[in-house]
């Protein structure tokens, strides 16, 4: 059985690494996140190499590997935060020696980058972070700041966070069910299947958001996902926001007919591409009451 490692907690004064495995980002925008990380008492390490453009990407994909290799094995890196989202994370992991790694830290980013978060989970045993990455924090409410500042400052993470936007579609079968939580932006995860990134995770848990996706494409991913036996170890389903993906009651009744009644689903978490957006671990052990809808997690 595979042994979960939780990256020590950060402390002020800690220095935190920031990387660009995907898109270019707008440097106004960037400088102003930075800012907002520096105002929670860290220290920001920035490599020139981010800066680099190649059409829409950070660079070309040896290139962005390097960088994220150079930060993940610097043992006075004490976390690290992605620069952006956008596309470009799968094309440069063909580079990354991940299975390499030896020196654990948080990792925080969401949307493409769900490739990274949830590889390092499930091929290093890291406990990784689905939350804002920089240029959200330019503009990032209070709520979406104070979820960051908590998960990479505290030793456990024992809660989804979440508020009362939370919803129960379907109980399952059962009043707890438990799994190994993975997941992120549904677009990415079904761009993973059949690559050497799929994740194959008996007994799980997942979680999925997207963006700007037309309802018959979310059907799509979901029936695609399924149909390839992604979701056949699924034993419990948590949804964030599907923002510009339409009438958000369409997108939970699709979820429903792709998962089935017999496994409980929550909805109307506020983790994704809207604020707030919560930041919550990948790779750890999740449980999932159907009488509260409460979500815990334990290593």
């Amino acid at each position: 059985m595979k042994t979960f490692v939780l990256p020590k907690h950060l402390k002020p004064g800690d220095k935190i690494g920031i990387i660009a495995p995907a898109a270019s980002f707008n440097d106004a925008t960037f400088q102003k996140g930075v800012s907002v990380i520096k105002s929670l008492g860290f220290d920001i390490d920035i490599p020139d190499e981010i800066y680099h453009r190649k059409r829409y990407l950070a660079g070309d994909d040896e290139h962005r590997a390097n960088g994220v290799q150079w930060m993940m094995n610097r043992s006075d890196i004490d976390a690290i935060v992605c620069a952006r989202g956008g596309f470009g994370t799968l094309r440069m992991m063909s580079y990354l020696p991940y299975a390499n790694f030896t020196s654990p830290k948080r990792l925080i980013g969401f949307s493409d980058i769900t490739v990274l978060l949830n590889v390092i989970a499930f091929q290093c045993n890291w406990i990784t972070f689905h939350g804002p990455v920089v240029t959200m924090l330019a503009d990032a409410d209070l709520k979406t700041i104070d979820s960051f500042y908590h998960a990479l400052t505290t030793p456990v993470l024992s809660t989804m966070p979440s508020s009362n936007t939370v919803k129960i579609l379907s109980k399952g079968n059962n009043q707890y069910v438990s799994g190994r939580l993975w997941g992120g932006n549904l677009t990415t995860l079904c761009h993973m299947v059949a690559t050497p990134f799929e994740i194959n995770c008996s007994e799980s848990i997942i979680f999925l958001e997207d963006r700007g996706e037309a309802l018959y494409r979310i059907d799509r991913l979901l029936s695609h996902m399924r149909l390839t036996s992604c979701f056949d170890h699924v034993k419990g389903v948590m949804l964030g926001s599907f923002k510009d993906c339409g009438n958000i009651e369409d997108i939970y009744e699709i979820v429903i007919e792709c998962f089935g009644d017999q496994i409980p689903i929550f909805a109307g978490f506020e983790c994704g591409h809207e604020l707030p957006n919560y930041t919550f671990p990948l790779g750890c052990k999740a449980s999932m009451d159907t009488d509260s809808g409460d979500v815990n997690f334990c290593l």
